[in-house]
């Protein structure tokens, strides 16, 4: 129970200290261009390194589950950008 009540003060924390502010950094920037393909993508990439790489230790895992996702993550991005604006522009 402590460690539940630990993790909703925490994001509390985090909304708190967050909110009303802007984050207009390159990387915070880079990362909210490719959000929605690291949601899509990261159960995939979580799967495939558990099945290849199972045995692995968490820490690495977890290391490497970010990296994997956010370079495949930002590879769709930069094909489905193209196709995304040609497809907005034909509907209009």
């Amino acid at each position: 129970m402590l460690k539940i009540v630990l993790g909703f003060m925490i994001i509390m924390f985090l909304f708190t200290a967050t909110s009303n502010r802007r984050f207009n950094n390159r990387i915070s920037l880079w990362l909210g261009n490719i959000s929605y393909e690291v949601y899509l993508s990261h159960g995939l990439v979580i799967d495939t390194l558990a099945y290849y790489c199972g045995g692995l230790n968490s820490g690495w895992f977890i290391l490497f589950t970010v990296t994997l996702t956010l370079i495949l993550s930002t590879l769709i991005h930069t094909i489905d950008k193209p196709i995304v604006k040609k497809l907005r522009y034909k509907s209009r």
